[in-house]
């Protein structure tokens, strides 16, 4: 189940540090993960340095290939709140155009991606 997202295209690193920050306080048990090739470095330090506790995490493929291995996963078992404020994101998922389409902007898809490879170890899909 995803609960909830903020997906900026735009914007200062702190204004979305404090974001999870504020999450991170408001939510049992919350992990944040950031990835850490290519700009995530950068944010992933600058978090630290507010003593956030957050996690890195690498990706190892190139992207559009490594959100098709999961894209059935995405639109077909993920679930996702149904409110206004989720619209814009789920329009960025569901217009995915897969390899060598166009997309403007793929970065909420791979959002999710990320989540679900680094949930994949704890997910029993028999139960699912």
């Amino acid at each position: 189940y995803i609960l909830d997202t903020d997906s900026r295209n735009v914007g200062d690193d702190y204004e979305v540090a404090m974001m999870l920050q504020e999450w991170s306080r408001r939510r049992d048990r919350i992990k944040v993960y950031i990835e850490t090739n290519g700009l995530g470095e950068g944010f992933y330090r600058y978090c630290r340095s507010f003593n956030m506790p957050v996690q890195p995490y690498c990706s190892n493929a190139k992207k559009e290939r490594r959100i098709m291995d999961n894209y059935h996963t995405i639109t077909d078992r993920v679930v996702f709140v149904n409110n206004d404020h989720l619209q814009p994101f789920l329009e960025q998922i569901y217009t995915f155009a897969g390899e060598g389409g166009k997309c403007e902007h793929d970065d909420n898809i791979d959002a999710v991606n990320s989540a679900i490879t680094i949930l994949k170890p704890y997910i029993n899909y028999a139960n699912v």
